[in-house]
C-alpha cells in the first residue's frame, strides 16, 4: 500500500511540475507592504500589510549566466514569456488578463539578480471599473533601491483615467527586494518519488526476510522434523 502510494506520489509531483519542454518557470515572493495610501474616494476593496507580492513567469527557455542589456543595462526577455501568474493579495494578474514588461541581469550561476517586472491589466473606462498594476524592481541606475509596488486604480466619474478623477489605493515595501526562484526541474522530483519507493521497499524486503527466518515452527505439511531442520533422530532399538 505505501510503496504503490509513493510510486503515484512520484509520478503526481512529476505532472505537476512539468513545464513545456526546455521552458523555466521563476517564482517570485516579496515582502508584506510596509506603507498604504488610499485617496479620499479609494476602490472597492483594501490593501493590508499583511499581503504582498508573488507569482511564477514561465520562459521558453532558462535563462543563461551572466545575462544583462549592455548599455541597456537590463535584458528584456519579454519575448520569451510563455505565461504568468501574480498576485498583490487582492487581484491576479495573468497573461490572459494583462500585459507584461519583464526585463533582468543574472548572476554567474544563470540566478535572477536583478531585475524590473510591470504587469498592468485593461484601463478603466467605465465608472466602477478597476485598473490593476503590479510593478516590482531591484538594480539599475532607474531603480537603485528595490521596491514592490501594487496599485488600484477605480473610475468614479466620466473622467476615468485621469489621476484626479479616479480613486487609487497603492501598497508598497521599500528598500527590501523579494526573491526570484527557478522551480525544480520536473527530473529532480521524480527521481526523489522514486528514491523514497526504494527505500520503503528495500524495508519491507528486509522485515519480510527478518519475520520468515525468526518464526520458525512446526508444520506437517512441510516435512517431518528430521527433514526440516536437519537434525537426526535415532529410536532406541527394540528387543
Amino acid at each position: 500500500m505505501i510503496l504503490r502510494f509513493l510510486l503515484g506520489l512520484s509520478i503526481a509531483l512529476f505532472s505537476a511540475c512539468e513545464p513545456a519542454r526546455g521552458s523555466a518557470i521563476y517564482e517570485y515572493e516579496g515582502h508584506d507592504f510596509d506603507t498604504i495610501v488610499s485617496d479620499a474616494e479609494p476602490p472597492a476593496g483594501a490593501f493590508t500589510t499583511t499581503m504582498s507580492l508573488h507569482g511564477r513567469i514561465e520562459l521558453a527557455v532558462p535563462l543563461l549566466p551572466n545575462l544583462d542589456g549592455g548599455l541597456q543595462y537590463f535584458a528584456d526577455v519579454t519575448s520569451l514569456v510563455l505565461s504568468y501568474s501574480f498576485t498583490d493579495g487582492r487581484h491576479t494578474l495573468t497573461d490572459s488578463n494583462s500585459e507584461a514588461l519583464f526585463q533582468v541581469r543574472t548572476d554567474g550561476s544563470g540566478r535572477i539578480d536583478e531585475w524590473m517586472l510591470e504587469v498592468e491589466g485593461p484601463d478603466a473606462t467605465i465608472p466602477g471599473e478597476q485598473q490593476v498594476r503590479i510593478l516590482t524592481y531591484k538594480g539599475g541606475f532607474r531603480f537603485p533601491n528595490p521596491r514592490d509596488l501594487a496599485t488600484v486604480i477605480e473610475c468614479v466619474s466620466g473622467g476615468c483615467g485621469q489621476d484626479d478623477l479616479s480613486g487609487r489605493d497603492t501598497a508598497v515595501v521599500d528598500l527590501q527586494a523579494g526573491i526570484w526562484t527557478l522551480v525544480p526541474e520536473p527530473s529532480t522530483a521524480l527521481l526523489l518519488g522514486l528514491g523514497l519507493t526504494g527505500l520503503v521497499s528495500s524495508r519491507n524486503g528486509r522485515r519480510k526476510i527478518s519475520s520468515s527466518s525468526s518464526g520458525r515452527h512446526r508444520d506437517p505439511s512441510i516435512g517431518t522434523p528430521s527433514e526440516r531442520w536437519g537434525s537426526p533422530i535415532t529410536k532406541s532399538p527394540t528387543s
